[in-house]
């Protein structure tokens, strides 16, 4: 009696140790908070002007260093998640190094006065566990990688945007949220 007892417990304990090997292991994740455009939850864009074709088309958040940030980012490995709409909330790997594109597109003349990165300013802001940040994008951030009358007066242009946390890149930990609370793009008209 003793010995069905034991080959009943041995059973048992191949059985789950089995179990558990076979069951998928979940990653630990983060979270990423896009900014609010109110009134713009079902568009195209972001935040682009219907009148101007001028704005914000999307945000990507990308593996850092597994990218080229003058190519369109559309369907490349190294995108982990996308935000298309106003308050939309994603999820990423956690402890995954990442930057911040901003993809932004410029009409001239309605929304530009010449078809140049060097007329474009992309502001952005955020908060993660109690720590806030405000960055700037530089001329050396911005990567055109569409355009058309590039440098005239008449065309459009397309270009990502590049935050990279001072070359630090972010990183966020299991659970932890990134609320991307402000963005903006400034042109010269």
């Amino acid at each position: 009696m003793h010995l069905k007892f034991a080959l009943l417990g041995v059973t048992i304990a191949i059985s789950l140790v089995i179990i558990f090997l076979l069951l998928p292991r979940t990653s630990p994740v983060a979270y990423v908070l896009g900014p609010n455009f109110p009134g713009r939850k079902h568009y195209q864009y972001l935040a682009v002007d219907d009148a101007t074709k001028t704005g914000i088309e999307c945000i990507y958040l990308v593996k850092s260093y597994e990218y080229n940030p003058a190519e369109n980012l559309e369907r490349k490995p190294a995108v982990l998640a996308k935000i298309q709409r106003s308050l939309e909330k994603v999820v990423i790997p956690a402890r995954q190094l990442f930057d911040i594109v901003v993809v932004v597109r410029a009409t001239a003349p309605e929304g530009i006065a010449v078809l140049k990165k060097e007329y474009l300013k992309v502001r952005l802001e955020g908060s993660c566990g109690g720590s806030s940040f405000e960055s700037f994008s530089t001329d050396q951030d911005e990567y055109v990688f569409d355009s058309s009358g590039y440098g005239t007066s008449y065309g459009y242009l397309r270009a990502n945007v590049v935050f990279d946390n001072a070359g630090d890149r972010y990183l966020l930990q299991p659970g932890e949220l990134l609320v991307l609370e402000y963005l903006s793009l400034e042109v010269v008209k």
